[in-house]
């Protein structure tokens, strides 16, 4: 078996949509996905380098230009959730 790294600055650079997280990697039944953001509502402030988790709550990310996430969430998840609209994303997209 090969090791090999993953570079999530190579990977941010495949693509420029937003709203649209890209499957990374995945560990026992979970996803990691990565996404680029700009600007919704939100109430807990983070800064480079610093995590948020939550369960069970939903997501409303604000930023003032694009912010770049890493997200861990159960294979097969919706990006929006429960909720189908315009910014749900296609599922299980591998970059």
């Amino acid at each position: 078996m090969e090791y090999k790294a993953i570079n999530l600055r190579q990977k941010f650079g495949l693509f420029t949509e937003h709203w649209q997280p890209k499957v990374v990697a995945e560990m026992n039944d979970c996803q990691l996905k990565i996404v680029k953001l700009q600007v919704r509502d939100g109430a807990v402030h983070v800064s480079e380098g610093d995590m948020f988790v939550s369960r069970s709550v939903e997501h409303k990310p604000y930023a003032e230009s694009e912010v770049k996430l890493l997200l861990i969430e159960p294979r097969g998840v919706l990006n929006t959730g429960h909720e189908d609209g315009q910014r749900t994303a296609s599922n299980d997209v591998w970059i």
